[in-house]
């Protein structure tokens, strides 16, 4: 009977070039409950900025000021947010080192976290079609 080599075909691992250095993440739980954590959190935020400016939009009471004050309390979590995600995924210090490379760009930083749950999700998938490529 022919054994059939699992830690061969699960990669939990994965290394990235970000920010000048090779840094690794480890596909664990607790990253995919970072991940979580942080997309919820921006979203709840999000919801409840939309929420207040279209309260004061019907009341014809939102301000052009107020549309600015909204968007730039959205892009202050986002960046805090995608920081402490960095710095857990890569260690202390990681996301606000990401953050000055890519020139102080908070949209960036959705991005490159966007790429490494595509990766984490894409590794799993990847392994068990080369499986089923190789017995063809």
């Amino acid at each position: 009977m022919a054994t059939i080599n699992l830690d061969a075909q699960i990669k939990t691992r994965q290394l990235f070039h970000l920010a000048g250095k090779d840094r690794e993440v480890v596909f664990t739980d607790k990253l995919t409950k970072d991940l979580l954590d942080m997309e919820f959190s921006i979203s709840e935020l999000a919801e409840k900025i939309e929420k207040e400016a279209e309260q004061k939009k019907k009341s014809n009471q939102l301000t052009v000021k107020e549309t600015k004050k909204n968007v730039e309390d959205l892009l202050a979590a986002m960046k805090k947010e995608c920081i402490h995600f960095l710095d857990c995924t890569f260690g202390e210090g990681s996301g606000s080192e990401v953050y000055h490379f890519f020139e102080n760009s908070t949209m960036v930083l959705p991005e490159i976290i966007h790429a490494i749950s595509e990766e984490a999700q894409k590794t799993r998938v990847l392994y068990k079609k080369d499986r089923y490529k190789k017995k063809r």
